[in-house]
């Protein structure tokens, strides 16, 4: 979660943003969750520390994994335990496969999705939202930048990865 901005426009928008929001002081405590420590929000949140309580709460932690040599060679670079425990929870799965999402399957694959995630969490995504994650998807898929996989065992869906490919790196 972070803004979207030019870079050559970050520091114009960030004093936007700060200044309507001093501006207009509907708020007590600005908290915002689940940000990086080196994004723009994360900036932002420091330029207004100076005019009332501002918090940043879970921070996200990401990791990123080379799986360019193949699952064999990642798997050889855990360690025993954790490779035992990767590969025994494959074992469990029936007849497993990996479906990639077509443009027609955009809609069915991310209502699972939400579905799998309000069965986790215990809340669903907002109209708005979803409006968001279908267009992204989509405009993503007609670029050739869309991942969208479930993997299915015992014709059902276990997993859903809804992932965006820019460059080199996968999101």
């Amino acid at each position: 979660v972070d803004l979207i901005v030019a870079p050559d426009h970050v520091e114009a928008v960030l004093g936007l943003i700060a200044s309507w929001l001093v501006e207009h002081d509907f708020w007590d405590d600005l908290v915002l969750g689940h940000i990086r420590t080196d994004s723009l929000l994360s900036r932002l949140a420091a330029r207004l520390r100076s005019v009332g309580p501002t918090r940043e709460t879970d921070a996200l932690v990401s990791y990123c994994i080379d799986i360019s040599g193949g699952f064999g060679n990642f798997a050889e670079s855990l360690s025993g335990n954790a490779r035992r425990r990767v590969l025994h929870q494959r074992r469990k799965l029936s007849g497993p496969k990996l479906e990639v999402a077509s443009a027609n399957d955009i809609d069915g694959y991310l209502d699972a999705l939400w579905e799998l995630r309000a069965r986790r969490w215990g809340s669903g995504e907002g109209s708005c939202a979803r409006a968001f994650h279908r267009d992204l998807a989509r405009s993503m898929e007609a670029l050739g930048r869309l991942k969208l996989t479930r993997l299915v065992s015992d014709s059902q869906g276990e997993s859903y990865l809804y992932n965006i490919r820019v460059g080199q790196t996968e999101y």
